[in-house]
Formats: structure tokens, C-alpha cells, sequence
């Protein structure tokens, strides 16, 4: 009993086997001491992208701690959109606003140190999480990067992601839409027309045979590039469609949407539509009854 003051102070300054964690070991604090590390180190909830890349990678006992480096607004758009500190505004050149959407905007821009023009996507994470729109936003540019390799189909070369905002980088199609052609001619001849409508058709074909179903084709959302070919683009709507299954979302646009039940029968049908706004400019046909006469 005379001595249950030195016993207590050795019991909790001595420290056992079982205690040592594994910054202990990978520092050697566990062979010939019982001192643990003194260096601080910051809580795993606050920790910071730069703080966890430094202490995870440079930092020995860094590499044992349990850092989560991205927030929950990060994660829920991985691993599609990947994390990065892109400076755009030193890297890029930011010329106009050429699209606007539900989501946000597109801008023309120009890499700087090789003149290349692109078309930035910029995304609002708050506008996509209030829509429920991450599955379709992660959709876009999976599918993109799978077909962008077609001649007809806009390509995607990269996307990323900061706090608030998504971006995807396209390539820029400076002929502007088919739809403004139209309206700016009055009508196309018949072999142009045919030209166009079997450029989408393959393009069409080339998804669906990869799975996928664009759900808004239009004349607004074919562009065409320098030498006057179609170019497919917004894959917002896009989703992938294996051939025995069915898709019962209402979407798209009204114009352009016909009565039939499978999608066979509505890619017949949008094809026709191009072909009468194409050929006779009459844009709204659908609301004058004139579908049922094609």
C-alpha cells in the first residue's frame, strides 16, 4: 500500500504493446521508448485537399492517418469527374458565352500557349444535386468519352471538377447549328438534306449499337464543323439502353417527339421531322397538325 502513488504514475506513463499505433511503429517510437510522436497533426475532418497530398505523401506518419482529402460535394461525382486545380483563367482565353442551359453555361475559349480553341462546359453542383441530376451528369460524360471517337458525335477530351462547379472541354464546332442554316436560307436543297439526315442516321445507328440513346435529337443540337459536316451534340438526356430494355422517361423535345411506342419507330419519326424542317423550314409543324400528314 506504501507505495500505490509510484505504482499509478508508472501504469499511466508506461505504455503497452496493444497501445503503440501504427504512427508509432512506422516512426520507430515503439522500439526502446515509451514516449509517443509529439508532432501535431490536424483532424482527418479537417484536413484540406493540399494538407492531405503534403501529409500523405510527404510526411511518413502522414501515411498512416485516416485523411478523407474530398468533400461529399466532391465524391458523389467520382470518379467521372476527377479533382483538379485547373487555373483557367491563366491557361485559357475566355472569348463569349455561345450556350446556355438548365445547369449553366458553355463558353468559347482559347488555349494559350497552342491557340487551340475549345468549348467549355461549365456545370452548377448545387443546380445538378437540387434536379436529382447526378446519375445523368456522370452518364454525359461516360458516354461521351465511350463514342466521341465518331466522325458525327462530339468528342470530350476532358472533365473535371472544382468545389462548386463542373467542367467538360469539347472540341469547338465553329459552323454553328443546323437549325440557324435553316432559318437563314428559308429551306436546303433536297441533296443537302439527304446528306445531313443520313450523317445523324449513322451517328444514331453508332449508339445504339454501343448501347445508348441520345433522347434529343434536333436541329439545334447538331452543329456543323469547319467542312460543313454533322456534328451530334448535349448528351444531358443521353442514357444507356441495353436492346431488351425499355425507357418510359418523357423527355426531350415536344417538336421533335413522336406517338410511336419503340425507339425504332421514333428515330424514324425524328428522322422525318429533319427532313421537313430541313426541306420546307416548317419548325412548328407539330403544333399546326401537320405530323399527321407525314
Amino acid at each position: 500500500m506504501g507505495n500505490s502513488t509510484s505504482k499509478n504514475n508508472y501504469h499511466s506513463n508506461q505504455k503497452y504493446t496493444s497501445q503503440y499505433s501504427l504512427s508509432d511503429i512506422i516512426g520507430g517510437s515503439c522500439i526502446g521508448s515509451t514516449q509517443s510522436s509529439q508532432k501535431e497533426t490536424k483532424s482527418w475532418s479537417r484536413a484540406s485537399c493540399r494538407s492531405w497530398s503534403e501529409g500523405t505523401l510527404y510526411d511518413p506518419l502522414g501515411t498512416s492517418k485516416t485523411l478523407w482529402p474530398v468533400s461529399r460535394s466532391q465524391a458523389m461525382f467520382l470518379p467521372e469527374f476527377q479533382i483538379r486545380q485547373v487555373s483557367l483563367q491563366n491557361s485559357y482565353t475566355f472569348f463569349s458565352v455561345i450556350a446556355k442551359g438548365a445547369y449553366g453555361k458553355v463558353y468559347k475559349i482559347q488555349k494559350r500557349d497552342t491557340g487551340q480553341l475549345f468549348a467549355l462546359k461549365v456545370i452548377s453542383k448545387a443546380k445538378v444535386v437540387a434536379e436529382n441530376g447526378i446519375m445523368q451528369a456522370k452518364q454525359e460524360v461516360s458516354i461521351q468519352k465511350l463514342v466521341g471517337h465518331h466522325p458525327f458525335i462530339l468528342d470530350c477530351s476532358h472533365r473535371w471538377q472544382g468545389r462548386k462547379t463542373l467542367y467538360i472541354l469539347t472540341d469547338y464546332i465553329g459552323g454553328g447549328e443546323l437549325f440557324s442554316l435553316i432559318e437563314q436560307c428559308g429551306f436546303l436543297p433536297e441533296n443537302i438534306v439527304r446528306i445531313y439526315v443520313a450523317e445523324v442516321a449513322l451517328a444514331i445507328d453508332f449508339l445504339h449499337n454501343a448501347g445508348v440513346v441520345h433522347r434529343d435529337i434536333k436541329a439545334t443540337n447538331v452543329l456543323l464543323d469547319e467542312e460543313g459536316h454533322a456534328v451530334i451534340i448535349d448528351f444531358g438526356l443521353a442514357k444507356w439502353l441495353n436492346h431488351a430494355e425499355r425507357t418510359n422517361t418523357l423527355c426531350g423535345t415536344p417538336e421533335y417527339m413522336g406517338n410511336a411506342r419503340n425507339i425504332q419507330q421514333r428515330v424514324l419519326w425524328t428522322r422525318g421531322r429533319l427532313v421537313v424542317i430541313g426541306s420546307t423550314s416548317l419548325f412548328y409543324a407539330y403544333e399546326s397538325g401537320v405530323e399527321d400528314k407525314i
